[in-house]
């Protein structure tokens, strides 16, 4: 973010500090369940540390081919790096990959990377407004 490091260090320490009140949607589990024939991967602009601790906290890391977080490449989202090697990483061509995303930078970071995106109440190629509706656009 091009922000001075100790101004960095300070947001993820107080980020990591936080972990506890993250919250997943309701239908995240029974959505990753339904899906999981699906090689999937998590992109976020989260640090990893944090990242990890989420997914294992939420209990959802088993559903995951990869993780991959601002700290994994040198252009954080939008820029369609982290898009890139997540594709490479779980041996799918961006051009067969569906994005799901749910802010702005995620469907700009799909898009550059020529994947189809689902956008979650935001606007994509697709839009849901809830997450159990994503089993129907696959099944």
């Amino acid at each position: 973010m091009n922000l001075p490091l100790e101004i960095g260090e300070l947001c993820n320490r107080l980020y990591g500090n936080n972990v506890d009140k993250i919250r997943i949607y309701p239908e995240t589990k029974d959505t990753l369940e339904k899906l999981i024939m699906y090689k999937k991967g998590i992109i976020t602009n989260t640090p990893k540390d944090s990242a990890i601790k989420i997914l294992k906290k939420l209990e959802i890391e088993y559903y995951f081919g990869s993780v991959l977080t601002s700290d994994d490449v040198s252009m954080s989202k939008p820029d369609p790096e982290i898009v890139l090697k997540s594709c490479k990483l779980l041996d799918v061509e961006q051009k067969d990959v569906v994005l799901v995303g749910d802010t702005e930078s995620d469907v700009r970071a799909g898009r550059a990377a020529g994947c189809i995106v689902i956008g979650l109440n935001v606007n994509a190629d697709y839009i849901i407004r809830d997450l159990s509706e994503l089993p129907s656009l696959f099944l």
